[in-house]
C-alpha cells in the first residue's frame, strides 16, 4: 500500500514547530580540510520555532558549531532556509527541504529530503543530501 503526504491544508510554519532528526551526506566539495570531505555523514537536530511570522532554526549536533537559520514554507509546501556569515569572509548557507511520502512517519507527521549549499567567499563549496524527520 502506498501512502502519501496528505495534501489537503496547506503547510504552514507552526507545523514544523518542535525538534526534527536530520541526516546530512556530504555529497560535493571544492573545499580543502577541515572542511567536510564527500561520504561524510551528520546528525543533528534542528529546533524550530516561528518569530514574527519566519521560520527560526538552531542547529545543534555534537561536534558542530551551534548555527542557525531563518527561512519560510515555500508555496509548494516545502521548506527554504538561509544562514549569512560573514566571520573570515562571507559565506551562505541555503537549505531547500521538499515533503517525502518514503519519510511519511507511522504517525502521519511529514518527513523532507532536500540540500544544504554553503558557499564561501574563498572558490570553496560544499552541498549535502539532506534528511528531516520528527
Amino acid at each position: 500500500m502506498l501512502v502519501l503526504i496528505s495534501t489537503l491544508y496547506a503547510l504552514e510554519p507552526e507545523d514544523l514547530v518542535g525538534t526534527w532528526e536530520v541526516k546530512m551526506t556530504a555529497n560535493y566539495s571544492t573545499c580543502g580540510p577541515p572542511a567536510a570531505s564527500v561520504g561524510d555523514i551528520f546528525a543533528q537536530q534542528w529546533v524550530f520555532s516561528v518569530s514574527s511570522g519566519s521560520l527560526v532554526v538552531e542547529v545543534l549536533g555534537a561536534g558542530t558549531t551551534n548555527a542557525r537559520y531563518t527561512g519560510r514554507v515555500t508555496d509548494d509546501d516545502g521548506v527554504y532556509l538561509e544562514a549569512r556569515d560573514s566571520a573570515g569572509g562571507v559565506s551562505v548557507t541555503t537549505i531547500e527541504l521538499a515533503p517525502d511520502a518514503a519519510l511519511e512517519q507511522l504517525d502521519g507527521s511529514l518527513g523532507f529530503k532536500g540540500r544544504r549549499v554553503k558557499a564561501h567567499s574563498a572558490p570553496c563549496a560544499l552541498i549535502y543530501h539532506v534528511e528531516m524527520t520528527r
